[in-house]
Formats: C-alpha cells, sequence, structure tokens
C-alpha cells in the first residue's frame, strides 16, 4: 500500500512539474543572468516565448540594459508577424546589413515612426519611459485608427514633469495599463527605461491587443 501510495505521489509531482512548465514565470529560459526568483521573471519568459524580445545573446537576457529604439521597433514587428516592409527607405543609421533594419524599415513605411532630418533613425537611442509609451501609443494608432481611453495624470506627483508631446501618449498608457507608478506614486516619464520593465510593458500590450 505505500508503495502504491509512493508512485502515485510521484507521478502527480510529474504531472504538477509539466504543468508548471507552461506557467510563463516557471517556463526554463537559456538566460544566466534570469534566475527564478527575479520579481520580472514571468514577462521576461513570456516576452521571450512569444517571440517578441530575444537576448542579447544565447545565454544574456541583459535585463538593466537600456531598451533602444530599434529593440522596441524590432518587437513591434515580431508582435505583428514579422511582416515584409511595403517599401524600401533610405536611412543613414540603419541601412542594409544593419541587425535591425527589416524592423526599422517596417516601422518606417508604415508610418509608426518617422526619420530626423529624413535620413537618421538613431537606432541606439536609449529610450526613456515616456518615448516608449509614444512609440507604442502611435503604433497601437496606426494598428486600430485611434487609441481610446485616457487617464487623470494630475493625481500622480511628477505629472509636471511628462512632456508637453508626450501626455496624451501617457494618459492612454496609464489607462490601458500599460503604464504604472511606482511607490511613491510617480510615473518616471524622463527615466531610461530598460529591458526588463520594457518586457512588461510589451507583456502587457500583446495580452491586451490579443484579448480584442
Amino acid at each position: 500500500m505505500t508503495g502504491k501510495k509512493t508512485v502515485w505521489i510521484l507521478a502527480m509531482l510529474i504531472v504538477i512539474q509539466a504543468i508548471g512548465i507552461v506557467v510563463y514565470g516557471k517556463a526554463p529560459l537559456p538566460f544566466e543572468d534570469v534566475s527564478y526568483q527575479d520579481e520580472n521573471r514571468e514577462a521576461i519568459a513570456y516576452v521571450y516565448q512569444k517571440n517578441i524580445m530575444k537576448g542579447m545573446s544565447d545565454t544574456l537576457f541583459s535585463s538593466e540594459t537600456a531598451m533602444t529604439k530599434a529593440m522596441l521597433a524590432e518587437a513591434l514587428y515580431r508582435i505583428e508577424g514579422s511582416p515584409k516592409p511595403e517599401e524600401t527607405i533610405a536611412v543613414e543609421d540603419a541601412g542594409a546589413g544593419h541587425p535591425y533594419e527589416n524592423a526599422v524599415q517596417w516601422i518606417l513605411s508604415e508610418g509608426i515612426e518617422t526619420l530626423y532630418g529624413g535620413m537618421f533613425f538613431y537606432p541606439d537611442e536609449p529610450l526613456t519611459r515616456e518615448k516608449t509609451v509614444q512609440f507604442i501609443f502611435a503604433y497601437i494608432s496606426w494598428k486600430y485608427g485611434e487609441a481610446e481611453g485616457r487617464a487623470d495624470l494630475s493625481v500622480y506627483e511628477d505629472a509636471d514633469q511628462i512632456s508637453e508631446d508626450a501626455k496624451d501618449a501617457m494618459a492612454w498608457a496609464v489607462d490601458a495599463r500599460l503604464m504604472q507608478g511606482d511607490d511613491a506614486h510617480c510615473l518616471n516619464p524622463r527615466e531610461e527605461i530598460t529591458r526588463e520593465q520594457a518586457a512588461i510593458l510589451l507583456m502587457r500590450l500583446h495580452m491586451r491587443t490579443e484579448s480584442e
């Protein structure tokens, strides 16, 4: 009887473990710098398994590295299924051979972003939280024609730090629950966003767009 009970318990443990693997927070990852104890592991696992973001190398996700403009373009491009750009646009700093060439071409050809001075994309520019939101807001407006819903930003302690041209996008992102304030009730709009923080935002965005 004891032997049968032991076998049954072991079998149940195997089943539970198998079920746990499909849960993003518990799924195995190839990144040495993302542990099971990491607070935002679920978001990193989600964007990795959904092929939205990849590591900076085969073994490193580089959670604390700044998210760049090209990285975000690539993530949105992947969410859309990596479509072939409809036209080729001359880009001085992200042209042929650039690792994010296709994503940049697609973003530009769809009018989601534009070039500076008609020539430069600035692919390596680190994004702030408000610039990330503006980029995603432009993507959502392209995808759905408009982005509905606006939150009252005046309830945040640093609302006056939000750039004038980013207020509408930030109000939408807060209302859509993509962007949240910290424990001090601040949005930190001008703070650089890390890859880990971007993964959280992109997970929320993907879940939202998949449900619509």
